[in-house]
């Protein structure tokens, strides 16, 4: 019997209408399916049929490209996965199986939604079937209980919420997933752009496909809006005043915000909220920012929250920053009222959320189930987020997973507000890693000079030049032994041959090559310092030659001057009076530091003075500070450079770290 292919593509601008029509209709007869599609969409099908507005998508990522500049080709999103609905496939792994990606509030979940309601109004086959589910620990047992596995469409949402994550990878499960469903006639599998594990493109069948596990799947990203849908967009939402004046001056005050917005007006999850963003006095600024604008969200839901339930907006807010938290560190999106009860023993703020059935505008809302929620994702990290900068005194249980986005908000508000780091955005930026803030020191943003005068040093340290650089916060010691062995009994990687000392724990690590130091570095979240970074902290605020002073003094670091030569490092932070102001320990001796910079002899003749990052390529690598090793006072001045080739290490040298806060990119 010959397949049928038959789906019906939506034609015309009414189609939409329809589909509510037929949605209310068939309401009460399909109650189950319509819960299913509000568990994972988190909104009520018919109205979020009526409010709906078609996306695009497109081969390449939307971040990537500049829309004003013609260079991406859009289509609109629903023929395209008609078209892979009908279209026969090749008998390749892979080929019956649809990824979309998209950033936070872009429509991911809404579009499968809408496609289930599709299906519940007959644009499908009838003999085909189609499952929505959200992704999650059960849901390999979900789809093995699917028998009509060949007629069956499957709609996988939100792999970057999958709590399986944690334990096995983005990647590992992605081809799990794929291995549990290459044979269903179609699969669809939504997931945030940043979440999404790297893969390999292809070659053969060009953007828009991609390799993974084995697999060759179809790729496809979630345009931004472009003008004319955020118009329509208001169209719908405010088609119900019968006043046209009064929906023209709406309209008209809903785009000037949206015009403030930039790049957020794409996002159709806050257009959705346009009204409660209008009546805000944070959004009447001239430029708005992603934190402002959830913050201007959660405000006016609080005091409709007062208004409605007569809950005190400050209570409220600290019982759901107690709430995102909490969720957060258990990697949930959802949380039963049974698993609610249990926090309010530990967190008595929670008894204020309310216990009744919560839908509609409302950030927070409870389903049938009784199963809390954030009314999207984002609102969730952004209430973490707002807790790490705001509630020094927190300490969270554990390590939170990681996400672009709440990054993104710390980013935004420290460049704003010029806010200094407190404990909980270090360590959420570094991902709970070894280092903590008393590990580093912060070195303010400003002026310096770099490289020395003429009498002083070699000519590759000339001329001295004046160098910006914005604040950053380097590591107090060098890296030591005992956390390059857990670095290396994590990742794998081999610890480098022992010195002739062997290894003691409080030693700097020495025998490492460039390659090493900053594998260490990414592991905690860190980076190499840049040369002029290195040398800021080295001459201080007071832009010493040697970290102490001007006058070289050989029993402040640890050198081979003098008659009690060292036979090799010592314990890290052994000459305290060595140190600057700043408090940075062994930026003189001890072992040369790898820094981030290629070498070239004549870079300072035309370096940048913003931030300076080096050349572009080189054979060498520059180090810093000098070592047990070296004696005199030459190589031991903060503004000494030396070089070597960066696959390779010796017992003289080591490294430290340094952490830049996040700043707007």
């Amino acid at each position: 019997m010959p397949e049928n292919n038959n789906f019906t593509l939506p034609q015309g601008v009414d189609w939409l209408s329809k589909l509510c029509n037929t949605l209310i209709s068939i309401r009460r007869k399909r109650e189950d399916e319509f819960n299913s599609v509000n568990m994972v969409v988190g909104k009520d099908p018919v109205a979020l049929a009526k409010s709906y507005i078609q996306p695009d998508g497109q081969d390449v990522n939307p971040v990537d490209r500049k829309e004003d500049e013609g260079l991406t080709s859009r289509s609109e999103l629903i023929k395209l996965i008609f078209n892979f609905f009908k279209h026969q496939h090749f008998n390749q792994a892979g080929n019956n199986q649809l990824v979309i990606l998209a950033d936070a509030g872009m429509g991911k979940s809404a579009l499968l939604g809408m496609l289930k309601m599709m299906h519940l109004t007959a644009f499908f086959p009838q003999e085909k079937e189609c499952v929505l589910l959200k992704l999650g620990q059960d849901t390999l047992a979900k789809v093995a209980e699917i028998h009509n596995r060949l007629g069956t469409i499957l709609l996988l949402d939100s792999l970057d919420e999958d709590p399986c994550l944690a334990t096995q990878g983005a990647k590992a499960r992605l081809i799990e997933l794929l291995d549990a469903t290459r044979d269903f006639y179609r699969v669809i599998i939504t997931c945030r752009t940043q979440f999404f594990p790297e893969y390999e493109a292809d070659t053969l069948k060009g953007p828009g496909f991609f390799r993974v596990g084995g697999y060759v799947c179809q790729l496809k990203y979630l345009s931004y809006f472009n003008d004319d849908q955020v118009l329509a967009f208001l169209n719908k939402r405010y088609a119900s005043y019968l006043d046209i004046f009064r929906k023209n001056k709406q309209i008209g005050r809903a785009r000037g915000l949206i015009e403030r917005m930039g790049a957020l007006r794409c996002r159709p999850m806050l257009l959705a909220y346009i009204d409660d963003l209008m009546k805000s006095q944070i959004c009447q600024q001239e430029s708005v920012t992603e934190y402002d604008i959830y913050t201007a969200l959660v405000e006016q839901w609080l005091l409709r929250e007062q208004k409605l339930r007569g809950i005190e907006p400050k209570q409220l807010h600290r019982a759901c920053l107690t709430l995102a938290s909490e969720m957060m560190l258990q990697r949930k999106r959802s949380i039963s009222l049974t698993e609610l009860d249990a926090l309010c023993d530990d967190y008595p703020q929670l008894k204020l959320l309310p216990r009744e059935h919560i839908t509609g505008r409302s950030l927070l809302n409870m389903d049938s189930d009784r199963n809390y929620r954030f009314a999207h994702y984002s609102i969730q990290e952004y209430l973490v987020a707002h807790r790490l900068l705001n509630d020094a005194a927190w300490q969270p249980a554990s390590v939170m997973s990681h996400s672009d986005l709440i990054v993104s908000m710390l980013r935004t508000y420290l460049e704003r507000n010029h806010s200094v780091m407190n404990e909980n955005v270090v360590r959420y930026c570094l991902g709970g890693g070894p280092y903590v803030l008393s590990d580093l020191i912060r070195i303010p943003a400003g002026e310096f000079l770099m490289g020395c005068g003429m009498g002083e040093g070699s000519l590759s340290e000339r001329p001295q030049h004046l160098v910006y650089l914005d604040e950053y916060y380097i590591a107090k010691y060098p890296v030591t032994v005992e956390r390059y062995r857990q670095f290396c009994m994590v990742t794998g990687r081999q610890m480098p041959e022992p010195p002739i000392w062997g290894w003691q724990d409080t030693h700097p690590i020495v025998n490492v090559s460039y390659e090493d130091a900053t594998a260490y570095a990414a592991w905690v979240g860190m980076e190499l310092p840049t040369e002029a970074e290195w040398e800021k902290a080295a001459r201080g605020a007071e832009g010493l030659i040697y970290p102490w002073g001007n006058d070289w003094d050989a029993s402040k670091c640890c050198n081979s001057s003098g008659k009690n030569k060292p036979k090799g490092t010592v314990p890290v932070g052994s000459y305290p009076e060595g140190n600057n102001k700043y408090g940075v320990f062994d930026l003189a001796g001890n072992v040369w530091e790898w820094c981030a910079d290629w070498y070239a002899a004549n870079y300072y003749k035309n370096a940048p003075t913003l931030n300076p990052i080096g050349p572009e390529r080189g054979t060498f690598h520059v180090l810093r500070g000098g070592s047990w090793c070296d004696s005199g006072s030459r190589f031991f001045r903060s503004g000494c450079r030396f070089m070597a080739i960066p696959d390779r290490g010796n017992d003289c040298f080591g490294f430290r770290c340094v952490f830049r806060p996040p700043k707007q990119k």
